[in-house]
């Protein structure tokens, strides 16, 4: 035994407790305590899933393999976040043009796919034969960057879509793809319903199919569409895809389950008070018995598809894709594989189907949610019942080359909000996007007052005076604030987009856009504002009054609005509220400590008439 520096009283020093395991023989301290080393236990190497989207995070790696290989790399020129890439010079990459997407350019771009391997396949053979293939992916993409750069520049054409957006390039994040579309039985591709065509990688269905996996489109979110939008999406998708497609809202579904768990939990509380039979009757005329509820609610009603709806159609594709798989499955449950970008939506689906109302806690009792994208870091199974299965898949940004960038998964959410550095150009596509009147009715702002495109500057400027945003000593206004508010507002379906299929074109496309301002008026948030303005310009306010004119004009259909003043003001510049300032900036400090004279008792009082 190595000798223990003890201190005074004879008890093992701080570093020795730090470094050992103290065990005491008869008492828990002082001399008769002694010392033992700590066991050499194998540490086992925890993989990082970190999502990573910045191109610098995994250069170095990427570097390090590129020279073992002997292969050649050089450092792209005026790439977004000057990233290094490797490019294959012999690559002869066949450029497809980028279609239009609404008022983008859009073209998915292939996603890395697992090399085959079998029984006798080691998993040091296999680990290197998934790094060469991600590489080779890597470097496919950097390709297909070069090469659409180099026809933009011949064809004169804007630069800003030669670059893929941020998408993953942590290989333990694609494992995770990999590893549940090899168990799943089925796969269910969720996308969001403002922009379904960005998020089904048409290379990520060809992948599932090729492995003998049935796929199947769940437009979620589906509440922001109307039973025409929705009609066209499904034609899309069958036309150009032949997928089927599903449309379902997790957020109605959720709402639904916690109304029916409040009412049990009041029932079993009023059965506690010896209330069971008044409780019974107000739970049964609340929610009714299971089946009644599902045959009853408002999903049913408008064409969306309930979470009983959607299990059933998953279990019954799970079944006959088990039959065509040719590996050993037998006495395996049905799996269901839940794949899609983040923050669409699939741990809130997985939750519904399980029937987990938002109160239910416990190991397995939920999928982890949250507003922010990329929650979910490994793959989970949850058992919905026996014999089924649901595997959700965590969130992968796929690479694309889009008009508009980065900017554009910005504001659909896929990237973190916190993470936007400068808002403009996020703040131009929203600005672009929603007409001046929303703003005003929203944030209070006067941009109806001006014509013409709305542009970010003068949008973001506009929310900082009408919120009072500015920067703290400087006085500034604070243009990222605004910004990020903007950006989450539309982000959480408050200024309200959807983008139309590549096809939809003429009247179709100007209906489209009708039905997506209708749903837009529909929303809880607008509503309340729209009902304010109609009440405040009732009683003679000439500012709302204006606001639900140009609402009007820019095609929202508000029946109940009261006719104009017959007498308008003459056009005053928008007031600005005070300046806020720090109290570091005051002329004074606290209580005129800088006025107050240094001498009480003197004469400082200046006549000009007296020479001094």
């Amino acid at each position: 035994m190595p000798d223990i520096k003890r201190t005074r009283k004879g008890r093992p020093g701080p570093k020795a407790q730090r470094s050992a395991l103290i065990v005491a023989r008869g008492k828990s301290s002082g001399r008769d305590a002694t010392v033992q080393p700590k066991r050499n236990t194998v540490q086992r190497v925890k993989k990082d899933t970190t999502t990573v989207l910045e191109a610098g995070d995994s250069v170095e790696s990427f570097l390090e393999r590129a020279k073992r290989e002997t292969e050649t790399y050089e450092t792209a020129r005026g790439l977004e976040q000057s990233r290094a890439v490797f490019v294959d010079p012999e690559a002869q990459e066949v450029v497809k043009p980028l279609r239009a997407q609404g008022d983008a350019l859009f073209r998915s771009l292939p996603v890395p796919r697992r090399p085959a391997w079998d029984e006798q396949t080691s998993k040091d053979q296999l680990t290197e034969k998934e790094e060469q293939a991600f590489l080779q992916w890597r470097r496919g993409i950097a390709a297909t960057e070069e090469a659409e750069r180099s026809r933009r520049e011949q064809e004169s054409l804007a630069n800003s879509a030669s670059v893929a957006t941020p998408f993953e390039r942590n290989l333990e994040v694609w494992r995770q793809l990999w590893r549940t579309l090899e168990r799943s039985d089925c796969v269910l591709l969720i996308v969001d319903a403002r922009w379904p065509d960005l998020y089904a990688p048409p290379d990520l269905v060809d992948y599932a199919r090729s492995l003998n996996r049935g796929v199947q489109v769940v437009v979620n979110k589906a509440d922001y569409l109307s039973p025409s939008q929705r009609e066209v999406w499904r034609r899309h998708f069958l036309d150009k895809h032949g997928l089927e497609t599903i449309f379902f809202s997790a957020r109605r579904e959720q709402a639904e389950l916690d109304d029916a768990a409040k009412a049990a939990a009041a029932a079993a509380a009023a059965e506690d008070g010896g209330l069971a039979t008044a409780a019974a009757e107000d739970a049964s005329d609340a929610t009714g018995p299971a089946d009644a509820v599902d045959a009853t609610t408002p999903s049913n009603t408008d064409g969306l598809a309930s979470r009983h709806d959607l299990l059933n159609q998953a279990e019954q594709l799970a079944r006959t894709c088990r039959l065509n798989r040719t590996d050993d499955c037998e006495g395996r449950p049905l799996c269901v594989g839940m794949v899609g970008y983040p923050n669409v939506g699939k741990s809130s689906c997985v939750n519904v189907l399980r029937n987990a109302s938002k109160d239910k806690h416990g190991v397995g009792a939920r999928a982890a949610v949250s507003a922010t994208p990329g929650k979910t870091k490994h793959l989970q199974t949850l058992l919905v019942r026996p014999g089924l299965e649901l595997c959700d898949c965590p969130g992968l940004v796929f690479p694309a080359l889009v008009t508009h960038g980065a900017a554009e998964l910005l504001c659909a959410g896929v990237v973190p909000i916190a993470r936007m550095r400068d808002p403009t150009a996020p703040a131009s596509l929203v600005a672009a996007r929603t007409p001046r009147a929303l703003f005003d009715a929203l944030y209070g702002t006067h941009l109806s007052s001006n014509q013409g495109p709305l542009t970010a500057n003068e949008a973001l400027e506009e929310v900082c005076r009408a919120r009072d945003y500015t920067c703290g000593g400087s006085n500034a206004l604070d243009l990222g604030r605004a910004g990020r508010l903007i950006v989450k507002a539309y982000v959480d379906g408050d200024l309200l987009y959807c983008h139309a299929p590549p096809l939809v074109t003429g009247a179709e496309l100007e209906a489209f856009r009708a039905d997506t301002r209708a749903t837009a008026l529909a929303s809880a948030s607008v509503r309340s504002k729209v009902d304010d303005a109609i009440k405040r310009a009732e009683r003679g306010g000439h500012h709302h009054a204006r606001v639900l004119q140009s609402l009007g004009a820019a095609g929202f259909s508000i029946s109940d609005a009261p006719p104009p003043p017959p007498v308008a003001p003459v056009a005053s510049p928008p007031r600005r509220k005070k300046d806020v300032s720090n109290r570091s900036n005051h002329k004074h400090g606290k209580k005129g400590r800088k006025q107050r004279d240094k001498d009480p008792y003197g004469n400082y009082v200046v006549d000009d008439d007296l020479n001094f």
